[in-house]
């Protein structure tokens, strides 16, 4: 809500007229910045959680107790106030800031209800089993109530799950399993970030899907040797950013998205790692000849994410986006496919990938000095300053010698911000 007061300061400063001024009152009289009810939004979800498991709680306590119908019983209470609680939200439409935290009780009702039930029982069963039956009845909840935190809870759900099986060994598979128990929701989310990309539930629904694939993605490829990892989370978080520039409202209006920054760290991080002498020492005793190569798991997954990456950069050619344009970011996967092979029998692995380093710092810094965007350009001196560091460390120098060339570096660091500060301030390219 603007203040009559900042108005008045307006119309003397001469920057707006009185009828301005009145329809500026209007605007924000019907359409007031409705802080308090996002922030009642937040507590009510972190309540209706904080509840549900205080009255588990207090159950188990006496829980030994009861008899088997009290007990049935007792499950069944929190799955019917979950239901009642989101059916009064639906029937009276000024209960709909409530909607998220009827939605997040039910899904934690569901969940307590079925370990109850199964307890009672004695049924035996697996973490894995469990959890199916857990985010299966979550899915309509998801679209009854149009929630977001619904669907945050069930790709926590689905990532649980995928991990706790025991019986699927296949990386990839584990991988499928995972997406295929994403595409029933995937309306649901696409509705969602249409609706309100920069909402703060988007936010967390992205930044939730993205730390979970990587949470998954760790624990399938966890058997795979270093070497192999390396590569495939690079070209993972790759194929995250490439996402998060893959909407032309994400890249007009919201350009530090949440896939867009978790992608650029996790692929700039893993490239330090990677340009470094032991992961190459590594590699070489590691990865076995040419013909075997194709049908390992590590080479398979990254042939997936170079064809994901593939795909979603044509789809951003197609909508008008020009792609030599973008960072060399978007390139990773491309790129450590045909380096592998050539590393088999060349040793240029380690060349290249410091020339990527250089390549995406420098691009940063004059992307950031030609659209006048400091943090642009501060970030690729940044990814600079710590690969110099890095490589200054695996060298082997003379101690004197290393010190006297930090001294340059940081001088020369020094400089180059002090005039890219200029340069942007002066509008130079």
């Amino acid at each position: 809500m603007i203040k009559d007061k900042d108005l008045k300061e307006l119309i003397q400063a001469g920057v707006i007229d009185d009828a301005i001024a009145e329809r500026v009152r209007i605007y924000y009289d019907e359409n007031p910045v409705d802080n308090k009810r996002r922030l009642n939004i937040i507590f009510s979800i972190l309540g209706a959680l904080l509840i549900g498991l205080g009255v588990i709680q207090l159950i188990a306590h006496n829980w030994d107790h009861f008899s088997t119908f009290v007990k049935v019983s007792i499950a069944m209470i929190p799955l019917i106030i979950g239901q009642a609680f989101c059916g009064m939200v639906l029937y009276y439409p000024k209960l709909s800031s409530w909607r998220e935290s009827a939605a997040s009780f039910l899904v934690m009702s569901l969940g307590a209800s079925i370990s109850l039930v199964s307890q009672t029982y004695h049924m035996d069963g697996s973490l894995s089993a469990f959890m199916i039956s857990w985010i299966i009845p979550t899915l309509p909840i998801i679209y009854v109530m149009r929630s977001s935190m619904a669907s945050v809870l069930y790709v926590i759900g689905c990532g649980i799950y995928v991990i706790s099986l025991e019986a699927v060994e296949d990386p990839l598979i584990v991988l499928l399993i995972y997406l295929g128990l994403l595409i029933p929701m995937l309306p649901s989310y696409v509705t969602e970030i249409k609706r309100d990309l920069q909402g703060n539930f988007s936010i967390l629904l992205q930044g939730v899907m993205a730390v979970i694939f990587l949470v998954v993605l760790f624990a399938a490829y966890n058997d795979l040797s270093f070497v192999w990892s390396g590569p495939i989370f690079i070209s993972a978080f790759s194929s995250i950013y490439i996402l998060g520039l893959n909407s032309e409202k994400a890249s007009a209006k919201n350009k530090y998205s949440v896939y867009r920054v978790l992608g650029s760290l996790g692929t700039i991080m893993i490239l330090f790692v990677l340009s470094s002498n032991f992961y190459w020492k590594e590699f070489d005793k590691a990865v076995g000849p040419f013909v075997g190569i194709t049908y390992h798991p590590g080479f398979i997954g990254l042939t997936i994410f170079m064809a994901i990456s593939i795909i979603l950069l044509v789809r951003m050619q197609k909508q008008g986006v020009r792609v030599r344009n973008l960072s060399p970011l978007v390139y990773s996967p491309m790129i450590y496919i045909p380096l592998i092979f050539l590393s088999i029998y060349l040793p240029i692995g380690k060349f290249f990938t410091n020339l990527l380093l250089l390549w995406i710092g420098l691009f940063y810094i004059l992307e950031g000095a030609k659209k006048d965007i400091a943090q642009l350009t501060s970030y690729g001196l940044l990814i600079l300053f710590i690969w110099t560091q890095i490589r200054l460390f695996d060298m082997r120098m003379d101690l004197i010698l290393k010190g006297v060339i930090f001294i340059l570096l940081g001088v020369a660091f020094i400089s180059a911000n002090i005039w890219l500060s200029k340069a942007v301030k002066g509008g130079k390219s």
